[in-house]
Parts: structure tokens; sequence; C-alpha cells
């Protein structure tokens, strides 16, 4: 059997790595020019020359210029962890078909950004799902999927990390059955049961203290390094959280509910300790807190400083 690899991550590696051990033909990796390379990239390069693989890099893997180098490699099956839509002239290449993975229950949960979704409305249980990949947001038959259970204090890096393991794994179990899949032996998905999660935006990381603590550390956990980090606004700054934690309650229960979301009970250089929605937490940022916090007494509502300082908060959440 003969394969072509697309991807930019540890993902595609860990999947070409299980492909190498199943003793099949990866007649080439593909990657993204570094430029257009998403913030969890891999050194493909690097690993294909280790390996002896091939390797080429396309900006639109749709292009006239791909098409030629992937039909020319005459792949039995291509694997694709490709970060943007493939179309159909891509999936009528390979004798077989094209091979895809989402790390959700599907049909449920397609589409943008899952790992940050996962952790964002606190699942505890997901899988890595093998399919075959049709015109549709993750719609294709479906060759395989593997449980993976998700741990209250996982970020969106230890998930990465279990889905990685998970695919080294399912490569080497579904690849020796593949010259055995016929329609019969796929599962077809109940496209009545799908459903999809929007594409994520920097909004969805601004921390607002009216929200309940869990909900915040939530967002924090699925937004850390190498991500960008969830945020907090105030004024015109934007100020970067790396890490959280709910601390034990230093006043009574009667003075937390009294006291308002966003009051700042202590600070030092690089970090906060604020009411927030229902709890007090500690928030840790990647570098010395702005001069303009360190005086204040309260964080308010994000929509308050977008009001105030619009343009400028725009372009410091890179939107």
């Amino acid at each position: 059997m003969k394969f072509i690899v697309l991807g930019t991550s540890d993902f595609t590696l860990a999947c070409t790595r299980a492909l190498i051990k199943c003793n099949v033909t990866v007649s080439a990796l593909i990657s993204l020019p570094e430029e257009g390379r998403p913030l969890n990239s891999a050194d493909i390069a690097s690993f294909a020359k280790k390996s002896n693989v091939d390797y080429m890099e396309f900006n639109d893997i749709n292009s006239a210029e791909s098409l030629k180098y992937i039909y020319e490699k005459s792949p039995d099956y291509i694997f694709s962890s490709w970060p943007k839509l493939i179309n159909n002239d891509v999936l009528a290449i390979p004798k077989y078909f094209v091979i895809g993975t989402h790390p959700t229950e599907l049909p449920r949960n397609r589409g943008r950004h899952p790992l940050h979704w996962i952790i964002d409305l606190g699942i505890m249980k997901t899988s890595l799902s093998f399919f075959v990949m049709d015109h549709g947001v993750d719609s294709g038959d479906i060759l395989l999927q593997l449980p993976i259970l998700i741990d209250e204090q996982d970020s969106i890096v230890d998930i990465n990390e279990k889905v990685i393991r998970s695919a080294e794994y399912g490569v080497q179990k579904l690849i020796p059955s593949l010259s055995d899949i016929d329609a019969s032996s796929v599962q077809k998905q109940d496209h009545k049961l799908a459903s999809y999660w929007r594409k994520r935006s920097p909004f969805d990381v601004v921390i607002d203290f009216r929200m309940p603590a869990k909900n915040i550390l939530r967002t924090i956990r699925s937004y850390i390094p190498p991500y960008p980090s969830a945020k907090i606004v105030f004024c015109s700054c934007v100020i970067k959280i790396i890490d959280g934690n709910i601390i034990q309650k230093s006043v009574s229960q009667y003075t937390l509910e009294q006291m308002e979301p966003g009051k700042i009970l202590s600070k030092d250089q690089y970090s906060l300790t604020v009411k927030c929605g229902d709890d007090i937490i500690h928030l840790i940022s990647d570098g010395p807190l702005p001069h303009e916090i360190l005086g204040a007494k309260y964080i308010h509502p994000p929509a308050k400083y977008f009001a105030e300082s619009h343009e400028a908060l725009l372009l410091a959440l890179d939107l």
C-alpha cells in the first residue's frame, strides 16, 4: 500500500510513524510553507528527511501544481490532517480514498476547533474518529472510533497529547484492515444526528469576571501556549493569562456573595486575585502586568473597555 500524508502538526507525525511501523510505503509528506502554518505546527521537513520520505510544501493543496505532484505519486490512500479545505479534485486522486480524522464522536460535533470546545464546554469524553473524507465537513463513512477520556484539569496541550497517542494506536489498528473494507464494513454517519461547532474567535477567550470560576479556568486551559492565551481586557490593555486556580476563600460566604464580580483583591507583578461570578480566582499572566492595572480596584466587563478603546483593543486581540 502506498500513502501520501498531508498535515502540519505532531498529530501528522504520529500518524506517519504509525504508517511506517505498519510497513506500508509513505511516498510523500506534504505540508504548508512556514508562513502559512498554524501555531501548533511541527517540523515535518526534518522528520521526512530522517525517514527518507519525499517532502513538499504547497500553500494551496488544491492547486494545479499540487494535484500534479500527488497524481504522479499514484497513492492508494491519502492520510490527511490538513488544516484547510480539500476539494473533490484531491479526494479523487487516490486509488481508494482519503482518510480523515476528527477528535469527536461523529456525527456529533463536526467542524472547527474541536479541542477548544471540548474543554470550554466541560466535555469529559470524546472519540478520535477515522473516516472516509467526502465533499462535506467531517461527514464521511466512519472507519474506526477510539474513545478518549478527558480529565477535568486537562489543558488543550494535554488533550492534544491524548489524541496523538490515540492516533498512533488507531492507525496501527486500522491499516491491516483496509484491504477488507467495503461498503458493508464502514459505519454510515446518521446525518440527522449531526451537529457543528463554529469557528472560535478571539472574543471567545476574553475573560469576563461575571463568569463562574470553572468557566474562566476552562477558557484558560483551552487556549494556553502554544496558542495565544486567554485574555483580560482592561482600559486599552490586553493581558495574556496562562494559568489560574480557585483559591481558598479568605472571606466569609456572606462577604463573598456581596462582592461585585471584577473586584481586585490582590495583585503583584505577574498575577491577580479577583472575585468572579461565584468565587475568588487567582490568575497568572505571561509577563509583567501593565502599570494601568496596578493601581486599579476593579476590572469591569469587557464591553466597557471595547466601547472606550475599540480600535486599539481589536488590534491587540489580533482580529
